[in-house]
């Protein structure tokens, strides 16, 4: 049985801030707002989220220590150097423009065109 943690210790663990945490669970549908409270989801409840109390800090959210929350979308658009993707950088391996890669993320819905680009 994996040992359960509060969402802040998880944090701690992966090194990120708990805000970021709970901004890729909630993204994840992990768990959900609902008024100033964080609610388990049942996809929560089902990778081993359940609830506590304590007289410290009331009712509070603990899942397994190994639990994954993945990638967030800005970090699934970084490539392995760490720097975001461009059309020209995708444009490039697929030897199209730059102009045409953004016509097909357009015509895919993956950005939207503006005034000033």
């Amino acid at each position: 049985m994996r040992k359960k943690i509060s969402t802040t210790s998880l944090s701690k663990t992966l090194g990120i801030p708990t805000k970021e945490l709970f901004a890729k669970l909630l993204e994840q549908s992990f768990i959900a707002k609902e008024g100033d409270n964080w609610l388990l989801t049942e996809k929560g409840k089902s990778l081993g989220g359940e609830y506590r109390e304590s007289k410290q800090y009331g009712k509070y959210i603990v899942c397994p220590d190994n639990l994954n929350v993945g990638e967030s979308p800005n970090e699934a658009t970084e490539n392995k150097s760490g720097k975001l993707l461009t059309s020209t950088s995708i444009g490039k391996h697929f030897d199209l423009s730059a102009n045409k890669i953004n016509d097909i993320l357009s015509e895919l819905g993956w950005l939207k065109k503006g005034l000033k680009g």
